[in-house]
């Protein structure tokens, strides 16, 4: 039982790390919407921050549902990121690159707790759904990085 209520306390803090991965990538989802040259890609972006809103909403209810504590947030903002997600001066590519890396980020906690044996069935649909959108995002984005990479061609120095 100890065990069990360990897993359960580790699973909420981490279900606060997500709800707070979640906020930061749809901020560097904002942020890169007004980076990106493509009407296509800005609609593309938009969908998939779109998706992590949602992702969201749903991971801060089920926080609020299965603990005594207050949930993350309650009301739905997308801050600036702590850090600036994307400089002023970031390429499409870096902007990116950086939510490629974030949706791994994520990918990797979604992925741990949907293994999870002490998981209830709901937490682990949500999450595996959260994973699934986000494996979508990643491919996507490497697609378009290598497009990208093809567009602008080799690199020269000097």
């Amino acid at each position: 039982m100890a065990a069990v209520i360990g897993a359960l306390k580790d699973m909420r803090g981490e279900m606060d790390e997500m709800a707070r991965l979640e906020l930061e990538i749809m901020s560097t989802y904002a942020a890169a919407m007004k980076r990106v040259g493509s009407a296509l890609t800005r609609q593309t972006l938009l969908g998939f921050r779109d998706a992590h809103m949602q992702h969201w909403k749903n991971l801060t209810g089920e926080v609020r549902r299965i603990s005594d504590l207050p949930a993350l947030q309650t009301a739905v903002r997308v801050p600036p990121h702590p850090s600036g997600p994307v400089s002023a001066y970031a390429s499409e590519e870096a902007v990116l690159a950086a939510l490629h890396q974030s949706e791994l980020t994520l990918c990797s906690l979604y992925e741990r707790w949907a293994r999870s044996a002490a998981v209830q069935p709901l937490l682990r649909y949500l999450f595996r759904s959260c994973l699934a959108d986000g494996r979508r995002h990643r491919s996507w984005l490497q697609r378009r990085l290598v497009d990208r990479r093809r567009e602008v061609g080799p690199r020269m120095c000097g």
